[in-house]
């Protein structure tokens, strides 16, 4: 975990802004000889969940904005492998309200 947790911090901003990054192989997540476990925080899919706030910060009661949501358009999940896909999203939500502002 600590290979992919360093890998990912190091190359992930430096990815082209439209680009994808994917991590595979994250069953080791579960898997306390790689350094992973259920619930072990310092697993990536742990990491990975934390991002998802990191996401949706504007909602919920984290600093706005920030580098990982300014950076970020998507986060998928899939059996063993989680894809983050780079770019600015064409819309913000106002407040909590739900209304939606497209930026230029």
């Amino acid at each position: 975990m600590a290979q992919v947790n360093a890998s990912f911090q190091f190359l992930y901003p430096k990815i082209s802004k439209n680009g994808v990054y994917l991590v595979e192989d994250l069953h080791c997540a579960y898997d306390r000889s790689y350094g992973g476990g259920l619930g072990e925080t310092a697993s990536f899919i742990e990491k990975s969940k934390h991002f998802i706030d990191l996401m949706h910060s504007e909602f919920a009661e984290l600093p706005h904005p920030n580098m990982f949501s300014a950076l970020t358009r998507s986060i998928q999940f899939y059996p063993g492998v989680v894809v983050f896909e780079r770019g600015s999203l064409s819309f913000r939500h106002i407040g909590r309200t739900g209304r939606v502002l497209r930026q230029p």
